[in-house]
């Protein structure tokens, strides 16, 4: 279809009829051009941002609670299933793509770790999991020496971003949830999580000019 489009002289008066909306989000990202206008309605509950905060809630909805007997501290833990779950949401994935950070290499490795640890992990454990697929993910010589970092996106550097970036997104989509106690915060928290995708995600919603929209809306509408 792009190539179609492409080979028009002109894209004026030029139109593409679907018979769903449910074509419409595989249709858009294939486009090349964005400067077009929508006239199809799509529902926000078929959004990949409301997937997003489906599966955070259903995270905390199946979370088990843990005390260590020694501390007396109580942490949530959550089913592994509801983790890759989570993991697997476009938007965490393409966070990445506006730094060309590695998070897709991470994510594999990080899935593997879990998938061979226990069947519920607390957010700790999750973080303690995220530096252990960064740390495999290190170049062996960058570990043991002051070489040139490399320069293909898997430096030191970037690998370290990386964790950075991701433990500031599993703080919002799961530390900050477990403190919640009043529609209020609810309220803040869904504000805050907008901002930090649109920030993170900068020049990235001009691919996905819908997705934006989707932040938008529920940031200043819902």
């Amino acid at each position: 279809m792009s190539a179609e489009i492409d080979s028009l002289e002109s894209e004026e008066g030029a139109a593409i009829v679907l018979p769903s909306s449910d074509l419409l989000l595989p249709v858009l990202h294939s486009l090349t051009t964005k400067n077009i206008n929508i006239s199809m309605g799509y529902p926000l509950g078929r959004s990949p941002l409301v997937a997003l905060l489906r599966s955070v809630v259903e995270m905390q909805e199946a979370a088990v609670e843990i005390s260590y007997e020694k501390t007396e501290r109580k942490a949530l833990r959550y089913h592994w299933k509801s983790v890759l779950k989570l993991l697997h949401q476009p938007y965490l994935r393409m966070l990445g793509e506006a730094r060309n950070l590695p998070l897709r290499e991470i994510f594999s490795e990080l899935e593997a770790i879990i998938l061979t640890g226990e069947r519920y992990i607390s957010l700790a454990e999750l973080n303690a999991c995220l530096t252990q697929a960064v740390s495999a993910k290190m170049p062996a010589q960058q570990q043991l020496t002051l070489l040139p970092a490399p320069t293909d996106g898997q430096s030191p550097a970037a690998l370290e971003e990386s964790r950075a970036l991701l433990q500031q997104a599993f703080e919002f989509l799961i530390g900050r949830w477990e403190d919640l106690s009043s529609v209020a915060d609810l309220s803040t928290l869904l504000m805050e999580i907008c901002d930090f995708l649109i920030t993170e995600g900068g020049e990235l919603w001009q691919r996905f000019p819908l997705d934006g929209e989707y932040l938008f809306r529920l940031k200043h509408s819902v």
